[in-house]
């Protein structure tokens, strides 16, 4: 067997065995939860104790965020920084007349720059804590 044919085949395996794991393992813990609530509701429990038991920490209102700016200011950063190092010749180029050898560091560059103009003009809604 060649080398060349184990790497998409240990791609393709590996990538439609995560969804069967994600399946068998959600599964079993729903399967499981649902059991403590029918001994819950049997122990006679009401309803919204029940509920009270089970509450998710996803139900509770989000704060406002705190550094509404640092994703953007982070891309921003990286972006600068491959760019930087690229034009200083620590990373490799792929021939003399490549142009598009700093397209990396200009994505992260630009991303960053979407984010924090995006943070900037929505501004007001940090500020009185919607996301």
């Amino acid at each position: 067997m060649e080398f060349e044919l184990l790497i998409p085949l240990f791609a393709i395996v590996g990538g439609l065995s995560i969804p069967v794991f994600w399946f068998f393992y959600d599964s079993r813990n729903r399967a499981s939860r649902d059991r403590v609530i029918e001994k819950a509701i049997e122990s006679d429990l009401s309803i919204d104790e029940v509920r009270e038991l089970f509450k998710d920490d996803n139900d509770k209102p989000s704060s406002p965020r705190k550094m509404p700016y640092r994703k953007g200011l982070i891309l921003m950063g990286i972006g600068i920084g491959l760019l930087a190092a690229r034009k200083a010749g620590y990373l490799p180029q792929a021939s003399h007349d490549d142009p598009d050898g700093g397209m990396f560091g200009l994505v992260a560059l630009f991303l960053g720059i979407g984010l924090f103009l995006s943070d900037f003009f929505n501004r007001k809604r940090f500020d009185h804590g919607d996301e």
